[in-house]
């Protein structure tokens, strides 16, 4: 215990979560984003091609267009209330023959770098899976 104290004495006490956490005032994720979400429950890994204007704040605007190609389903984003900070929208699949993509979800956004965070929740609010997007 006493090397923790001494440790922690030198090289400070841990950030915290605001300091860490990519902050949405200092990005606006507008434009086009791709890459390879990972679905925790199930194990499985998807293509994203996702198109975001985020400068439309009113709650239920549509600010963008989501395509799984993987899974052959797309939709429209529309705008929700923010999550402390945080960009968010509902997805609303339009588009799957074959079934393939759970409708309603949301998703979060926060910048990181040069990626786009996304953070999907099934209806339920359950985190269900992530990505780190990037441009194509």
């Amino acid at each position: 215990m006493r090397w923790l104290a001494i440790f922690l004495a030198f090289v400070g006490t841990p950030a915290s979560a605001s300091d860490v956490r990519p902050s949405p005032e200092r990005c606006v994720p507008n434009g086009r984003w791709i890459g390879t979400g990972y679905q925790f429950d199930i194990r499985a890994s998807w293509s994203i091609d996702l198109t975001l204007d985020l400068s439309q704040t009113k709650v239920g605007a549509r600010v963008g267009s989501v395509s799984y190609p993987s899974l052959g389903c797309s939709g429209g984003l529309y705008r929700i209330a923010d999550v402390n900070g945080i960009p968010a929208v509902n997805e609303r699949i339009d588009h799957d023959p074959d079934r393939a993509c759970l409708d309603n979800g949301s998703i979060r956004f926060a910048c990181d770098g040069g990626t786009l965070e996304y953070r999907y929740y099934y209806p339920s609010g359950e985190y269900a899976a992530f990505s780190k997007l990037r441009r194509p």
